[in-house]
Parts: C-alpha cells; sequence; structure tokens
C-alpha cells in the first residue's frame, strides 16, 4: 500500500527478493509510491497538496525564481510525477528541486527529493548515488528527517554502499536519528531491527516502546507489531 512515507511496491518488491530471508519489509521507511518512481514526499506536505487548488505552474514558476522554497517544491514534485496537469519531466523536477533545496540551505525536504531522483537514475536524470548520499549526509546533518531516514535504508540495505554488516550499523544509526527528529516510518524500521537483533543489539522491550509511539502518531503498519488497532 503506498502511503507518503514509503518505498514503492516494486523497490521494495526488488529489495526483499535480493534479501531473501531477510525479515525487512521497506514499505515502512519514507518514500511514497508515487508513479512508481519510489521518491519521497512528506506526509504532511502530501496532504496539503492534496487539499490545494489546481496548480498554476506558471505563477509558482515566477515564485520559484523569486526565491520561494514551497513553489520550487511543489512544481518540482508535479514535473517529477506528471501530477496536477502537468507532464513528467525529471529533468525539469531536479532543476526545481535543486533550487528548492539551495534555498533550504541544503536542509529541506526537497533536498531529499532531490537525492532519491539522483540515486533512482530517473528518466532523463544521470544516476549519482554518491552525490545523492552527498545531499542526503548534509540534510541530515542538517536535522531534516526525511533524508536521516532515506540514509537508513541506503546503508541498511547496500542501495550504492557494500551490504556489510559495519555499513548497516550506520544505517540503524541514522534510523535512530530519524526516529528521534520525529520520522515515524524510521521509528517503526528501527523497532524491527531492534526486535531481530538486525544490524543492532536485540532489544525487545525498546523495540515495542517503537511500535507503540509510532503507532500512537499515526503509522498504522506499526500498529500490527504494537498489538494495537490502528488509529482511524
Amino acid at each position: 500500500a503506498a502511503r507518503p512515507d514509503r518505498v514503492s511496491v516494486e523497490v521494495a518488491a526488488q529489495v526483499i527478493g535480493q534479501r531473501a530471508g531477510r525479515f525487512v519489509a521497506l514499505r515502512g521507511i519514507f518514500l511514497q509510491a508515487l508513479e512508481g518512481d519510489g521518491l519521497q514526499v512528506d506526509r504532511d506536505v502530501a496532504a496539503q497538496q492534496m487539499a490545494a487548488p489546481a496548480l498554476d505552474a506558471p505563477s509558482l514558476g515566477r515564485l520559484c525564481t523569486d526565491g520561494a522554497q514551497d513553489a520550487c517544491t511543489r512544481l518540482g514534485r508535479a514535473y517529477r510525477n506528471g501530477r496536477e496537469g502537468l507532464p513528467q519531466d525529471c529533468a525539469q523536477a531536479r532543476r526545481l528541486l535543486e533550487r528548492a533545496c539551495t534555498i533550504g540551505q541544503g536542509h529541506a525536504p526537497a533536498c531529499t527529493d532531490l537525492a532519491s531522483l539522483l540515486h533512482s537514475g530517473a528518466a532523463g536524470v544521470r544516476k549519482d548515488e554518491l552525490a545523492a548520499i552527498a545531499i542526503l549526509d548534509r540534510a541530515c546533518a542538517g536535522k531534516e528527517p526525511s533524508a536521516c531516514s532515506f540514509l537508513g535504508l541506503i546503508y541498511t540495505e547496500g542501495l550504492g554502499v557494500p551490504y556489510k554488516l559495519p555499513y548497516q550499523r550506520v544505517g540503524a544509526g541514522f534510523y535512530r536519528k530519524a526516529c528521534e527528529l520525529g520520522h515515524l516510518g524510521a521509528c517503526w524500521h528501527l523497532g524491527l531491527l531492534l526486535r531481530s537483533g538486525t544490524d543492532v543489539e536485540k532489544d525487545l522491550v525498546a523495540a515495542h516502546k517503537l511500535f507503540e509511539r509510532a503507532c500512537k502518531a499515526g503509522e498504522s503498519y506499526a500498529c500490527t507489531d504494537a498489538g494495537q488497532p490502528a488509529p482511524p
């Protein structure tokens, strides 16, 4: 099921298939299945966009040129996904998201969107995993939770880095930081790591507390692991 902070079904299936026998269910991280590209969108921003009036691309373009970060981000995401009456144009999306990230001094949610484009090598965008990780590192250092969570995914699953225990432990640390910054998908995924003892020392009590915390805050997938009904 696609939710605003989780990976696309296609990407999840590929990675789970590659990691046969592992418990990882990537749907709970932070990436949204938007037109199958698995790019990242903050949950609240996604909800706002659904309720927002039809996109006025020329006006948003002018606002973006004048330095309005939100306008650059919304327009970039619309081009990335071919939504709100715009054709899909990942090259244009990259330019807009780069501007939004720059305006946000490298710490904006748009930086994670930009990194997703570079990491996946979307149509019209050259794949550059190292550049993507560098962007995420800076954004995470600036306390952007989605960037920290994306790094958790990259390092624990070996997506552009070696699939080895030292890297996986680094990934668990990124999940922990994202959770501390309020990223519910990261809290749920960290709980899974703690429950299984994968990449971290096994701690069932801490895992259950994370599941409960994420569930109470609205992360329905965590409710199953917490043994609680999902919030309405």
